[in-house]
């Protein structure tokens, strides 16, 4: 089954899911110095949006 994302259909092997950890991964990428400037509090950021840059090829391309 292949699933329309913006022009393109994506089979579903390449769609991505939904991160129930994403604090979790948040907080190793600002560790490990790749997010700089994200800062976590008991309010979050209930209307923040994660945009995905996503380059997707196929076998050797």
């Amino acid at each position: 089954m292949k699933r329309k994302i913006g022009k393109y259909f994506l089979n579903n092997e390449v769609k991505l899911t939904k991160q129930d950890l994403i604090d979790e991964n948040i907080e190793l990428l600002v560790v490990d110095g790749q997010l700089k400037g994200v800062v976590k509090d008991d309010q979050g950021s209930p209307n923040a949006e994660i945009v995905y840059n996503v380059n997707l090829s196929k076998g050797d391309e």
